[in-house]
Formats: structure tokens, sequence, C-alpha cells
């Protein structure tokens, strides 16, 4: 069964790969994910600079929404993009 899972994984990320639009995948279903506008992003900018300036020299970073982070949960696998 991990085995498959893991496969099933690798797949949707082989996918994310070679489309024009990302996708939230959650427990094997990909969903497409929506888009943002040029004020979404000046925002979202503003925040991370502001974060990362605070978090200078600390172990943590901010990451902005084109980075998709992997959470392994009982119930299976997700692929957000916070």
């Amino acid at each position: 069964m991990e085995r498959s899972i893991r496969s099933a994984d690798a797949d949707f990320l082989s996918r994310e790969l070679r489309s024009e639009i990302k996708h939230e995948y959650l427990a094997g279903a990909a969903h497409a994910k929506a888009d943002t506008s040029n004020r979404h992003n000046a925002i979202a900018g503003n925040i991370i600079t502001t974060l990362h300036t605070q978090l200078r020299g600390n172990a943590f970073k901010p990451w902005n929404s084109d980075t998709k982070v992997r959470l392994r949960l009982r119930n299976g696998t997700r692929f957000y993009y916070p």
C-alpha cells in the first residue's frame, strides 16, 4: 500500500511540473488552485519582506505562495501552496 501511495504522489508531482496551472493535492485528488490578483501579490510580497526581516538570524524562513508544501497525514499525503 505504501508503495502505491508514493507512486500516486510522484505521479501528481510529475503532472504538476508540466501543468500550466497549479493544483493542490488532497488524499489522492488534485484540485485547481485559485488564481491571484496583482493586489494580492503585492500584499503577499510586503508580508514576506517583513517576515524575512523579522526572522533574520533565526532558523525559520518565510516562503511565498509559489512554494509547495507536503504534509504526510494518517489519511493520506497532501500538497498545498500556502
